[in-house]
């Protein structure tokens, strides 16, 4: 997803926890990278909030930079 370059991520989730999971690990690599991230609990645009790396646990954070890190350094787009 990184390597298309977006410049907003839309998280639709109702039930998000930063811990765990696949919409949380997209939200926290757009994150990473500088890419604002708007997270929607139901189905209205206008009701969400804007996420946070705070939100992320420090350890989830270090590893997922270091992936996308490698990434960079090797061309691999599938880490990023």
């Amino acid at each position: 997803m990184l390597t298309e370059k977006p410049r907003l991520i839309v998280a639709f989730h109702g039930r998000f926890a930063p811990e765990v999971g696949g919409t949380s690990d997209m939200c926290l690599r757009g994150l990473l990278t500088g890419v604002p991230v708007w997270l929607v609990p139901g189905q209205s645009l206008a009701v969400g909030r804007w996420l946070r790396l705070e939100e992320f646990p420090q350890r989830r954070s270090g590893r997922v930079l270091r992936e996308l890190d490698i990434a960079r350094r090797t061309g691999r787009p599938g880490l990023s």
